[in-house]
């Protein structure tokens, strides 16, 4: 099951339940952006429905969510897709609109406002993260002043990112064993991603499908 491990915003891994200002800005986007939702099934029982990123993400914030303005009204979406890789929420907020987005780093930093020595940084850590398997996905905000009725993706620009999240898919233990029997009878296993190409490479030589970088 996914789960998000960590943040971090300056280069030192912090846990999940972290405190301070640059924390709960993470944590405020993360949940003002997130597009999981709790439906009941005909037990009455409480499920939470999304993707599985989604749903990771909702776990990690909802025992949070008493700090946040729960009435702030979501007056347009964008929804995340394997183009678009990003996701946003246009909400009003009793200081105004506010676009909140999530996506992946390279799209995300093209979406900001920030400087070549900012970008190096985030690169830097966002590197590191990936090389150790994590699935990354960076957070930003920035108020809206134009017509919510005319809003769309192309609004989302000029972010200030307030960092990012870390988030790991275990392999399944069954996975290196059914490589190997593959290999075994001739077949030649291939992985196919969208994730981040480090994330890749890790989790690739954590299952037995590559030894080294060369091989992806």
């Amino acid at each position: 099951i996914m789960e998000v491990t960590e943040f971090n915003w300056d280069g030192n891994p912090q846990g999940v339940k972290s405190e301070g200002v640059q924390a709960q800005k993470i944590l405020e986007t993360l949940w003002y952006t997130n597009a999981a939702i709790i439906e009941q099934t005909e037990d009455r029982e409480e499920v939470v429905a999304g993707s599985p990123t989604e749903i990771a993400i909702f776990k990690a914030t909802r025992s949070f969510e008493a700090s946040f303005d729960t009435s702030a009204e979501i007056l347009h979406a964008v929804s995340f897709d394997s183009k678009r890789k990003f996701s946003a929420r246009l909400r009003a907020k009793k200081e105004g609109m506010i676009i909140y987005a999530m996506g992946a780093p390279e799209v995300m930093l093209r979406r900001a406002d920030i400087t070549n020595a900012e970008q190096r940084s985030i690169q830097t850590y966002v590197e590191e993260m990936t090389g150790r398997g994590l699935r990354v996905i960076l957070v930003g905000s920035v108020p809206f002043d134009g017509s919510a009725e005319d809003f769309n993706e192309a609004d989302v620009v000029d972010l200030h990112l307030h960092g990012g999240i870390g988030m790991k898919d275990p392999t399944r233990r069954e996975a290196k064993s059914a490589i190997e029997e593959a290999r075994g009878a001739g077949l030649r296993p291939v992985m196919i991603t969208g994730d981040h190409p480090k994330t890749a490479i890790s989790i690739a030589k954590e299952v037995g499908l590559a030894s080294s970088e060369d091989r992806m």
